[in-house]
């Protein structure tokens, strides 16, 4: 999956590929060699298998369509969808890759990837990932299940009953780092009389 990773931050996340600002780490002699940089990594969730369920179905053609939809309505926060494809050659005949990708807030990538024998399934099934990788309504834990933070979820949870805010929960990447659960809530809260505007993130190595 390489070569996906680097097509889709290349999509993703274009600045990185403008030139050099000029700054370089120093150097003990003026000859001595710049080390070649490392590349830039993007972990990408396992491959799912196309099968004769999705060739059938039409899910995942909806599900790009969806995906497009969410970015014209949530574009401040989301862009994309971004997809790469590829094929490789098999003993069986044609083997197909595909990625689907959305970057929250210009930092993290929500992935679905898919392989199959059938381009146009894989592609179907790779959109389908990533759209179900994204929770748009989960529940906000109660008290009990927060520990040190039972006080905070408390008061978040009466905030939403008198304003409601949106709240995504999602796994997601960041170059560089493996993949992990994020959650994101932002919305307007009462203040002074009028509104103001406010956000919160969290992550986490497990659901939770």
């Amino acid at each position: 999956m390489q070569e996906a990773e680097a097509e889709l931050l290349k999509a993703a996340f274009a600045t990185s590929a403008q030139p050099s600002d000029g700054f370089s780490t120093p150097r003990e002699r003026e000859d001595e060699a710049l080390p070649e940089a490392i590349p830039a990594r993007l972990f990408l969730p396992t491959p799912q298998e196309s099968g004769a369920a999705e060739e059938k179905s039409n899910k995942g053609n909806k599900s790009l369509q969806q995906l497009k939809q969410l970015v014209k309505r949530e574009g401040k926060y989301l862009q994309g969808p971004f997809t790469f494809e590829t094929s490789r050659k098999s003993p069986e005949g044609a083997l197909f890759i595909a990625a689907c990708t959305l970057l929250f807030d210009g930092q993290v990538i929500i992935a679905g990837t898919a392989w199959g024998r059938k381009k146009g399934a894989v592609k179907a099934l790779a959109a389908s990932q990533a759209l179900d990788g994204l929770d748009m309504a989960p529940v906000l834990p109660v008290p009990g299940e927060t520990e040190e933070h039972a006080h905070a979820v408390s008061e978040m949870r009466r905030l939403q009953k008198l304003q409601p805010f949106k709240v995504w929960a999602f796994q997601g990447s960041q170059p560089g780092h493996a993949m992990i659960q994020y959650c994101a809530l932002w919305g307007q809260v009462p203040y002074q009389g009028g509104l103001r505007e406010f956000r919160g993130e969290g992550l986490h190595s497990k659901k939770k």
